[in-house]
């Protein structure tokens, strides 16, 4: 679960669902997608998507898992060397 401080209050990160879909929204800032996609007599998958990165996967609770860890990994600044 990514957490922020941002004043004095604690934001936490928090799904909305949509039509086809979900987002993943962090205060107003929103982090990530996951589309329901279902081609006819093919299997259903999702696909998420979260800043540059984009991957599908089987289930809702994956594909959610990877959104929230790779807006986590993109908030951190790593060094160059």
């Amino acid at each position: 679960m990514l957490m922020t401080r941002r004043g004095k209050r604690l934001l936490r990160v928090q799904w909305e669902r949509a039509y086809h879909g979900h987002a993943c929204w962090l205060g107003k800032e929103k982090l990530g997608v996951v589309r329901r996609v279902q081609q006819p007599g093919a299997l259903l998958y999702y696909v998420w998507q979260a800043g540059q990165r984009v991957g599908k996967t089987d289930t809702l609770q994956k594909a959610k898992i990877l959104v929230e860890q790779t807006a986590a990994l993109d908030q951190r600044q790593f060094s160059l060397f």
